[in-house]
């Protein structure tokens, strides 16, 4: 400060978490010159401590400073369904603008599975797999979702593929064990 005066800014301790969460978005943002990316993760940052309306309004920003930036679009649509708007017309959008996206295809993955559709999730689920074959999530979720279509069996490839993935991981383990179990399956 110019004025010779030193000012301490505390946090209450019940929102350091998220502050901090906040202060990292702002800091990963600043090291991007693309206005459109600095939103984007400005949003994510507001996402992950669930403050939808604002994330909302950072990833309209970000298409509003590039209109044909998919992952902006996905990041709307779901900031979209936790505002309690319609988020069809932006994942639409987003799987329009790039067939490839990750975002894109997670997202709506995300929302039929919210609308009890698993066999179109599969379809996104799969695709979302192929552009990150080694994400444990992703397999989690086709293997989750092959259980409520009523593929048991297929869904046992996805979650041995977890152990495949992270053979170190005592939670690749669980979540084969875990699957099992709920199965029936040599238990």
């Amino acid at each position: 400060p110019t004025n010779g005066y030193a000012y301490v800014i505390r946090v209450d301790p019940a929102y350091a978490e998220r502050a901090n969460t906040l202060q990292n978005a702002l800091l990963n943002a600043a090291s991007s010159a693309d206005p459109a990316h600095q939103a984007i993760v400005i949003g994510q940052g507001f996402a992950a401590i669930a403050e939808w309306e604002h994330a909302q309004r950072a990833f309209e920003a970000s298409i509003a400073s590039d209109p044909a930036y998919a992952e902006a679009w996905a990041y709307l649509g779901e900031a979209q369904t936790h505002t309690g708007e319609n988020p069809l017309p932006a994942l639409e959008k987003a799987i329009e603008l790039d067939q490839d996206s990750l975002a894109a295809n997670t997202f709506f993955a995300l929302y039929w599975q919210r609308e009890e559709r698993p066999d179109l999730a599969l379809t996104y689920l799969q695709h979302a797999a192929s552009l990150a074959p080694e994400s444990t999530a992703l397999q989690a979720d086709i293997g989750n979702t092959l259980v409520a279509l009523g593929n048991v069996h297929d869904a046992r490839t996805h979650f041995e593929r977890i152990t495949e993935i992270t053979p170190e991981d005592p939670n690749a383990w669980l979540v084969l064990a875990g699957y099992a179990i709920n199965q029936e399956l040599q238990v």
